[in-house]
C-alpha cells in the first residue's frame, strides 16, 4: 500500500469498526464463522475483479466486506446489528436537552429577587464567567491541536480495580468494545457532537434567561439597586461600563457615576423606570454578546466540523486487523530458492515441488496457484527468493556446508538445510544455529511432507502468510486428491479383475481349451495394470521409474471353477506364474524379473477335475486376489516415491516393502475375501468398497514404513 490510512463516510466506518469489534471478541465464531468470513470475502472478490486474481482496492474490500458480514450478524443478534447506525436517541436528545436549557432558563427567575434587583447579579456574572472560562479552554485546546480522546484509552491504563474490571467487560462485549474502538477512530467528531449539544443548550439557557428578563419586565418593574461590603461606587461603575459595552454598541446608554451612587440601597432614593429599563438592556446585550452569539457561532462552527468528519473518517488500514484481512485476500507471490551441488538431490527436490501443482506441472515457475491468485514459484538461478532450501548430498564436510549456506543467505532470507542422510542432519543441527531436516523424514513420499509446510508457514514474510496459508492448503489438498484419485483406479482395476471370468470352451475341455481360456483372461488383467500404470504415472507427474507389471500369456493356469465341487479344493493360486515386474529407473528397463508367481502365490499344483460337458470357468482365486492386491499396493508405493529422495535404487524393492505390504493386506484378508465373494455373487461394482480396502492397506504400509506418526493425514479408516 502506498499510504494506510484509508477515508470512509460515517456509516461505512461504523460498520467496518463494528465488525472489527465482534471479530476482536467472536473467537469462537458464534456470531461469525471462518467459513462464513471466507465466503463473504469470495462474494466481495468475485463482485471486484470480475474473476480476475488481483489484489482488491483496500478501502472498497473493507467497506463491501462489513456490509456481507453484517448480514450474518443481523440474523443471530439484531440488537448488535443495529450499532451499525446510530442511535436515534443521540439525535432526539440533541434537540430535547436544548429545549430543556431553555426552559430552565426561562424559569430561572427563581434565582433572583426582581424587587430587589442588584446591578452586579451575582448569578448572571457567574453564568458569564463561566463561558468566559469555557472559551479559554477552548482555544487552548485549538492552539495545542490535541482532539484525540485520550480519556478513553486511560480508563485501561489506569491502574486500579474499577479500570480492570471496565477492561474486561469491555474485552467480553462486542458492543462495548465496538464504542471503545469507534471513540478511537472517530473521537474527533463524536466530541464535536458533545460540543454542538453543548453549545446548543448554553445558548438555550442564556436565551431563556432573556426572555424571563423580558417576559418578567412586562408585568414587574425591576426595583435595581446595589449594596457591598467591598466595592465603591466607583468600582461597581467600573463594572457596569464594562457589561454596557455590547449596548453602547447598539446605541444604548450607561449608567453614570452618580446614577450609580444615587442606586446604593439605604440612600432612600427610589429607582424609576428608566433605570430598570437600562438595567434589562445592558444585562441583555451582554448575554447575547457574552452566551447566546458566542455559543451559537461555536455550534455552528462544531456543526460543520462533524459533517465535514462524517464525510472522512480516518482508518489506518496498515493496522493489524486490517492488514492481516487484506492480506488473506491479496495474493501472495511465494518463491523458493534450491540451492544444491549434487543435481541428482537438487532434481529430487524439483521433482517433489513439481507434485504441489494439480495436474502435473514440470518444476519450473509457477508451480502451484490458488483460486485467490497466490503463487508458489521456483527462483531462477542467480534471482531473489523468499525462503532458500539448501540440499546437502551425504557427507558433506562441515566448512564446506557452511560455506554454502553463507553463500545462499546473503540477505535476510530464511534458509533451510536439507540434508540426503538422516545422520547429517542430526549432526548440522547440533553444530548450527540453523534449521535442519532430513529429505528422507520430509521428502520421500508426498505423505512425509508436513514438516517442510509447517517450516514455509513459519518462515515467510508475516504478509505474504495468509496466501502461504492457501498455498499449503491447495498443496496439501492437491495431494489428498491424487490419493483419492489413486485409490479408486486401483480399486476399479482390482475389482474389474475380480468379476472378470474366461469361459473354457468345449464339450470335453483339456489343457489347451484352459490354456486358452487362461490368456485371454491374462490378456485383459494385463491391460488393466498396463493402464493404470498410465494413468498413476500422469497423475503423479513422476518420471519414467514408477514400478510397472507385465504378465506372460504363458503364466499358468487360473483358478477353474465349473460343476459345483468339481476340482474347488484343488484348484490354488499358482496362475500367472512367470509373470515378471518391471522396475524403470530413469527410463531404463532394469529387468528385475520377479516372477508374479512368488507375488502371486507361488507355483501352486494344479490338481485336474472332472468337467461337465459345457466346459468350465477361469478367474482369480480368493488368494490370487489378495495377491494381485499387494501388487496394486506395492506399485502405489513406488509411483509416489518415484523421482525422489527414496526412489528405488539399482531396480531393487526396499527389503521391506514386501513383508510389509503382505502383513498389511493380510491383516483385511477376511474383508478382501467378503467383498470378493459379493462380487462375484451378485456382479455388484464393488470398486469404492475395494478401494477402501487398498486404502486401508496402503496407509497401513506407509505407517509402518514412517511411522504413523509422521504421515501427513489420517488413511487408516478410509480418510484422506
Amino acid at each position: 500500500m502506498q499510504t494506510s490510512m484509508a477515508y470512509f463516510d460515517e456509516p461505512d466506518a461504523r460498520r467496518i469498526v463494528l465488525i472489527q469489534a465482534i471479530e476482536a471478541i467472536d473467537t469462537h465464531g458464534k456470531l461469525i464463522s471462518d467459513a462464513e468470513k471466507d465466503l463473504a470475502e469470495r462474494t466481495v472478490l468475485a463482485q471486484c475483479s470480475g474473476g480476475r486474481n488481483e489484489r482488491p482496492e483496500p478501502a472498497w474490500f473493507m467497506r463491501a466486506r462489513a456490509v456481507e458480514l453484517l448480514n450474518t450478524v443481523e440474523s443471530r443478534s439484531p440488537e448488535l446489528a443495529r450499532l451499525e447506525a446510530r442511535d436515534p436517541w443521540w439525535d432526539r436528545l440533541g434537540w430535547l436537552l436544548p429545549l430543556a436549557a431553555l426552559a430552565a432558563g426561562f424559569t430561572s427567575d427563581r434565582l433572583f429577587n426582581w424587587s430587589r434587583t442588584d446591578l452586579l447579579s451575582i448569578p448572571l456574572i457567574g453564568v458569564i464567567v463561566w463561558n468566559v472560562v469555557v472559551y479559554l479552554l477552548l482555544f487552548a485546546a485549538a492552539v495545542r491541536k490535541r482532539h484525540d480522546s485520550r480519556f478513553v484509552r486511560g480508563i485501561f491504563e489506569f491502574p486500579s480495580w474499577f479500570s480492570r474490571r471496565v477492561a474486561a467487560r469491555v474485552a467480553a462485549s462486542a458492543g462495548l468494545q465496538f464504542r471503545v474502538l469507534w471513540w478511537r477512530a472517530a473521537g474527533a467528531m463524536e466530541a464535536g457532537r458533545l460540543h454542538k449539544l453543548l453549545h446548543l443548550s448554553a445558548a438555550a439557557w442564556a436565551i431563556g434567561v432573556v426572555l424571563s428578563i423580558v417576559v418578567t419586565g412586562l408585568a414587574t418593574q425591576f426595583r435595581v439597586g446595589w449594596e457591598s461590603t467591598w466595592l465603591s461606587a466607583t468600582a461597581v461603575h467600573a463594572v457596569l461600563e464594562v457589561m454596557a459595552l455590547p449596548a453602547r454598541a447598539l446605541g444604548l446608554e450607561g449608567f453614570a457615576i452618580e446614577q450609580v451612587r444615587a442606586l446604593e440601597f439605604g440612600r432612600g432614593t427610589e429607582p424609576g423606570q428608566a433605570e430598570a429599563q437600562r438595567w434589562a438592556l445592558i444585562y441583555v446585550a451582554f448575554i447575547t454578546a457574552m452566551v447566546i452569539l458566542p455559543r451559537c457561532l461555536l455550534w455552528a462552527i462544531a456543526a460543520y466540523r462533524v459533517r465535514a468528519a462524517g464525510r472522512k473518517v480516518a482508518l489506518d488500514l496498515g493496522a493489524d486487523y486490517f492488514a492481516g484481512v487484506l492480506a488473506r485476500v491479496s495474493p501472495a507471490r511465494v518463491v523458493i530458492g534450491v540451492a544444491a551441488d549434487d543435481a541428482r538431490l537438487k532434481q529430487a527436490v524439483l521433482n517433489m515441488l513439481a507434485q504441489a501443482g494439480e495436474g502435473g506441472r514440470t518444476a519450473a515457475q509457477g508451480l502451484l496457484a490458488t483460486e485467490q491468485g497466490d503463487r508458489l514459484e521456483v527462483a531462477a538461478p542467480g534471482a531473489p527468493a523468499d525462503m532458500v532450501w539448501l540440499v546437502v548430498e551425504g557427507g558433506a564436510a562441515r566448512d564446506d556446508v557452511e560455506r554454502r549456506f553463507l553463500a545462499v543467505s546473503p540477505g535476510s532470507q530464511k534458509v533451510i538445510v536439507l540434508c540426503e542422510r538422516t545422520e547429517d542432519a542430526v549432526a548440522l543441527g547440533k553444530q548450527f544455529a540453523v534449521d535442519v531436516m532430513s529429505l528422507g523424514d520430509c521428502a520421500a513420499c508426498w505423505a512425509l511432507e508436513r514438516p517442510l509446510h509447517t517450516w514455509l508457514l513459519q518462515n515467510v514474510a508475516a504478509p505474504k502468510r495468509p496466501g502461504m496459508e492457501r498455498l499449503v492448503g491447495a498443496w496439501s489438498a492437491h495431494h489428498a486428491n491424487r490419493f483419492a484419485t489413486a485409490l479408486a483406479l486401483m480399486g476399479t482395476t482390482l475389482a474389474e479383475s475380480v468379476r472378470d471370468s474366461e469361459q473354457v470352451h468345449g464339450m470335453l475341455a483339456g489343457a489347451k481349451e484352459r490354456a486358452a481360456a487362461t490368456s485371454l483372461l491374462l490378456g485383459r488383467i494385463q491391460a488393466r495394470l498396463d493402464a493404470l500404470h498410465a494413468e498413476l504415472v500422469r497423475l503423479h507427474s513422476v518420471p519414467a521409474s514408477a514400478f510397472n507389471q507385465v504378465i506372460g500369456k504363458d503364466s499358468g493356469r487360473m483358478q477353474v471353477m465349473g460343476q459345483a465341487g468339481a476340482g474347488a479344493a484343488g484348484a490354488l493360486a499358482g496362475a500367472l506364474a512367470g509373470a515378471k515386474i518391471d522396475l524403470l529407473t530413469g527410463g531404463l528397463s532394469m529387468g528385475a524379473g520377479i516372477a508374479m508367481g512368488a507375488i502371486l502365490g507361488g507355483t501352486g499344483v494344479f490338481t485336474a477335475a472332472r468337467y461337465w460337458l459345457l466346459g468350465g470357468t477361469v478367474r482369480l482365486s480368493d488368494e490370487q486376489v489378495l495377491s494381485l492386491a499387494e501388487l496394486l499396493v506395492m506399485q502405489y508405493l513406488a509411483t509416489i516415491h518415484s523421482g525422489r529422495v527414496g526412489d528405488l535404487q539399482d531396480g531393487q524393492l526396499p527389503a521391506n516393502w514386501m513383508s510389509e505390504t503382505v502383513a498389511a493386506v493380510g491383516a483385511d484378508a477376511e474383508d478382501y475375501k467378503r467383498e470378493t465373494k459379493r462380487a462375484r455373487n451378485a456382479q455388484a461394482d464393488t470398486s469404492s468398497d475395494m478401494a477402501t480396502l487398498l486404502r486401508r492397506s496402503s496407509w497401513r504400509v506407509l505407517g509402518a514404513l514412517y511411522g504413523s506418526g509422521k504421515l501427513y493425514c489420517r488413511g487408516d479408516s478410509g480418510k484422506g
